[in-house]
Parts: C-alpha cells; structure tokens; sequence
C-alpha cells in the first residue's frame, strides 16, 4: 500500500514523496517534489494524491467526491512544453457551421476542410496536414465518395459495384502498359504480330489500335463488382464486408484472390468538382456572415482570432495534457459580441 510522506531535506526545505513500507523500512516509489512555503507543500500532496490514483486503484479511507477533487494539477516543474493548438478559432468557427446548419450533414471532414478554407485556404491534403498541426485534429486520406455504393439490379441479380484508388491506380498502369504494347507492335518495332489487348484485326494482314476498348476500359478503371441475391434492405457495405471475409478464409486456405479493399463509385473527377465548390459555397457563406456581422473584412477576423492560443502541457507524474488558454483580447471579444457567441 503506498503513503504519502513528508521529510525534510538538507537544504532544510520539506519533501514530499509516495513510499511503500515493506519489512518496517521504507521503500521510496516516487519523488513528488520539494517546497518551503505550506500552501507549495499542499500542492505537491495533492499532486501526490493524483500520482498515486492514476497509477494503482488504491482508495484513500476518506476518500471526497470526484465533483470536489481538484483537476488539473500539476508543477510547472513536473510539466514538459508540448506546444501550442489555435482551438479557440475551431470553436468559433465550428459555432457557426451549426448556426448555418452545415453540421446537419454528418460529414465531419467536410466541416474540417471548411474551416481551413476559411483560416488559411489550400489544397485537400495540404488542409489535413494543417488541421492535425494547428488543432491535433487527424483525418485519414480518402476520398469525398467514401461509405457510398451503388447497386444495379441485373438478370443475374443485384450488382454492387464499388471503386477504389489502389485499384484504380494498378488497372491504369496495366491499362498504359498495354496501350504501349499495341503501339510497338503496330510501329513495325517487331518482326510478327502477338496477340494484344488493344489491337484490333480490320483484315487477315491488317491491325489497328481498338479505341471503343480503351475507352470503355477506362470507364471500368478502379471498379470492382459484387453480384448477391440478398434484397436491397441488407447494406451495400454489409455485402462487400462478407466478400472480404470470404477473401480472408481464402487467404487461410492460401487461395490467391484480388484485393476487396472497398471504394463507393462515383464519376471521380465531376465528384471532386461537386465537394471543392460545396466547401468553397460553405465557407463563403459563413465568411460573408462573418463580414457583415462584425463590419470587418475577414483576414483580419481570423487573424484575431488566431491570437487566442491553448498551450499544451505534460504533466510528467501523471502523464495527464493539460491546456492552459490564454487571456482574450477586448477586439475578439467584441467580435464574439457581434456575433452573439459565448465564449
């Protein structure tokens, strides 16, 4: 059972430590910190109580409610700097995605990429990186049509087809690869002509590049299909989840099989034109909303509100973050006031 102790030093200032008594000597488990003053010495007890709670499920005999424990305690020397999130403007700009209703959507990435278009506008992958560096705010890359599937009901029952990028990007390569052999082939670079995908016979003597194949190939790019006789109330998803659990039984069996890492289709680049003007409309919106509630361009309003910073701090005995956020200046409070958002 551990105890918390208080010794003196040979400094003469007082020690406060988490011992453990085993065999009537006194076996020192942590060093909690030292102090002169009583009010340091209670804060370094304190500390102490939330060392020992966080480590073990040991009870104190009289132990207080959690609503009356201190939070949050911890000695700027027990602290290691992890650096600074700009939350503060994530919160307010997030506020008014809700106003707007945006957030009714149920995309939280979409939001996400709002907001950095409002804060500091750039491509998809580069708005990631700047949510996880500027919030601690992480999104895997994917793309806008992910969790969406299409379904085509046939003679031979219902086709779920899905697209994936890894896919997409082999099939294009394989695609390229045989586009170029046709041409070698038909440029003369050979002596006899082999078989190839692209090449189309015209006579007995004769070949020419198939174009209607190519062209219908790469609509088929990165497309993947599943045929099921389930009815339509039983997921697209729930479908391809099965073939992937069929994929890996077959993999027990060593049974080579493609890859059925899922994609929904869409037509992906008029997708990617829909999602960028959508986030460019979202965000227009609450920037214009912003102008002319505040009668402030907007540059200068995200630039206030990034002055509004949360430090981050480690506390190294606990190992529990603790974010310090500093004082709001009187022009982002006006702003907040003219936009009636509580802070």
């Amino acid at each position: 059972m551990y105890h918390i102790r208080e010794t003196k030093t040979q400094s003469g200032a007082r020690a406060v430590q988490v011992v453990e008594y085993v065999k009537r000597k006194v076996k020192v488990i942590k060093h909690i910190g030292s102090g002169r003053g009583e009010a340091e010495i209670q804060s370094l007890k304190k500390v102490a109580e939330a060392w020992v709670k966080q480590n073990t499920r040991q009870k104190t005999l009289f132990d207080k409610p959690e609503e009356n424990r201190p939070n949050n305690i911890a000695l700027l020397s027990q602290c290691e700097y992890l650096g600074i999130h700009q939350t503060f403007i994530y919160e307010i700009l997030t506020k008014l995605l809700e106003r707007f209703e945006f957030t009714s959507i149920g995309n939280q990435l979409l939001n996400d990429l709002v907001i950095m278009r409002l804060i500091e506008p750039a491509s998809k992958l580069r708005s990631l990186e700047l949510l996880r560096e500027y919030f601690g705010i992480n999104h895997r890359r994917q793309t806008f049509y992910d969790g969406a599937t299409t379904r085509v009901v046939t003679a031979n029952g219902d086709l779920i087809c899905s697209f994936s990028e890894k896919r997409y990007r082999k099939d294009k390569r394989e695609m390229d690869k045989q586009i170029k052999k046709a041409e070698e082939l038909l440029s003369g670079k050979t002596t006899t002509i082999k078989r190839a995908k692209f090449l189309k016979n015209v006579n007995k003597k004769n070949y020419e590049i198939n174009n209607s194949l190519i062209e219908k190939t790469k609509l088929l790019l990165g497309i993947k299909g599943y045929y099921t006789n389930l009815e339509a109330q039983v997921g697209d998803q729930v479908v391809i989840d099965h073939y992937h659990n069929l994929w890996r039984v077959e993999q027990a069996f060593r049974i080579a099989k493609n890859d059925l890492e899922t994609r929904p289709i869409f037509h992906f680049k008029e997708d990617a034109i829909k999602v960028h003007m959508m986030i460019c409309f979202m965000a227009l919106a609450i920037s214009k909303y912003l102008e002319i509630k505040t009668a402030k361009p907007l540059q200068p309003i995200i630039h206030a509100l990034k002055q509004v910073t949360d430090a981050r701090l480690l506390n190294t005995l606990t190992r529990q973050e603790i974010t310090l956020r500093s004082k709001i200046p009187e022009e982002v409070e006006n702003i907040l006031e003219n936009l009636n958002l509580s802070y």
